[in-house]
């Protein structure tokens, strides 16, 4: 990673804090300290802001690799650093901390919050896969479909049964009683259940499967 040689954005209109335009007031050198490259670039050097990106990029990019490793990360949060440095340099002052511990610091504060988004990134992946419903993993999933649908539709099939006939299939099915108990019970003849539950059956098959029943020889 090196530096490029200039960042094409104004900065904001402040006014520095004395000690910065110190600074400013200080014949330009050949060799200007950061301290002067910054308050030139808060009054407007793009120049002079490039300067101070050359010389302070790569050891800003080398600590950013090291916290998050991951050099698109570093780089991105590098270019963040010198956004933030851009625009608010002329709040930058002197007498509290050098220029590369200041860049240092916005640097740092950048990396830290890349790596709580990353963290909240990945809870957020992990509760997403923990709350996908276990039927879809579930091999007996579609079986156990299949087998409320078989149900519902014998349901269906059975209430649309005449009442005399699925009176005979409730008590025989549900009531596990012998056609002689339900004759018994109802009050008529033996062989008028039996005709029954045979043409209850009949219905009930053809309902469900579309074919008429076969009976054994």
């Amino acid at each position: 990673m090196q530096a490029t040689d200039s960042i094409q954005i104004r900065p904001r209109s402040q006014t520095p804090p004395p000690a910065a335009e110190a600074c400013l007031r200080r014949q330009p050198s050949e060799n200007p300290t950061d301290a002067e490259l910054l308050a030139q670039a808060a009054a407007g050097s793009e120049s002079a802001f490039s300067q101070l990106y050359r010389r302070l990029g790569n050891a800003l990019y080398a600590t950013a690799v090291r916290l998050l490793h991951n050099t698109e990360d570093a780089a991105e949060v590098l270019q963040e650093t010198f956004l933030y440095a851009w625009t608010r340099a002329a709040s930058y002052d002197p007498s509290r901390a050098a220029v590369s511990t200041w860049l240092s610091l916005i640097l740092r504060s950048r990396c830290i919050d890349r790596m709580r988004r990353r963290e909240h990134q990945r809870k957020m992946r992990s509760s997403i896969e923990q709350e996908k419903p276990k039927s879809y993993c579930d091999p007996t999933g579609f079986d156990r479909v299949m087998s409320q649908q078989r149900h519902q539709n014998l349901s269906q099939a059975m209430e649309r049964l005449p009442a005399p006939q699925k009176q005979v299939l409730e008590l025989a099915f549900f009531g596990g009683m012998t056609h002689r108990e339900i004759a018994e019970k109802v009050g008529v003849p033996l062989g008028t259940i039996k005709t029954r539950s045979v043409l209850a059956m009949d219905k009930l098959h053809k309902d469900l499967t579309g074919q008429p029943r076969r009976r054994a020889a």
